[in-house]
């Protein structure tokens, strides 16, 4: 456990930089100085399933930023929470509630490239800003600009990893990956970067 703490530390720190910037560009219009105003946000998290380590991350950054946020500025921020439980058609129905039920236009999350895959199409619809931390599908690259993140696309990290293995010549790679989006993703950018790798892939 103890191991894992810088890693998560540096997740919300960066996850809180995003939130913030998000916070700031909705406080564009003037307020009155009679009472704060409520900039109410979206947060869509893997709460629960398979991924949920990483909502509980996202959502504590979100919660350190908005009291952050709220320290420096006469407006409240409420948080509007929805788990996406680990899945695509989970994190659908949870962005639908949080636009068409609680009519918000700034959704942060989730951390799952597929689950931000899912929502973009009804996200770009809507015309809903959404920030997605932690989402590294290269697919992200293509779509509409209603979609942000602050993660490094996996296209990057397979070059990473290729270049590597060019430059010390190995002769044979094995390559081992999680079944599922993002280790799909991974394992085939890294064979499109690696020479020859139908001959040194076993």
């Amino acid at each position: 456990m103890q191991a894992k703490r810088p890693k998560m530390r540096k997740m919300l720190n960066v996850l809180a930089v995003g939130l913030c910037s998000m916070l700031l560009a909705s406080c564009g219009r003037t307020k009155s100085d009679s009472a704060p105003d409520t900039i109410r946000i979206g947060v869509l998290a893997c709460l629960t399933g398979p991924a949920a380590e990483y909502g509980k991350q996202l959502l504590d950054g979100a919660k350190m930023a908005a009291a952050d946020f709220e320290k420096d500025n006469n407006r409240h921020v409420e948080l509007v929470v929805q788990d996406t439980k680990s899945t695509p058609k989970d994190a659908v129905a949870a962005f639908q509630q949080l636009t068409d039920i609680n009519g918000l236009k700034f959704v942060i999350g989730d951390v799952l490239s597929g689950s931000v895959m899912a929502i973009a199409p009804v996200a770009n619809q809507k015309g809903v800003l959404v920030f997605a931390p932690g989402a590294s599908t290269p697919a992200l690259d293509d779509l509409d600009d209603m979609i942000f993140r602050n993660w490094i696309s996996d296209s990057y990290d397979a070059k990473i990893m290729a270049d590597y293995c060019n430059s010390k010549g190995f002769q044979k790679v094995a390559v081992l990956f999680v079944n599922n989006e993002y280790g799909n993703s991974l394992a085939k950018r890294f064979t499109q970067f690696l020479k020859d790798a139908d001959k040194r892939i076993v």
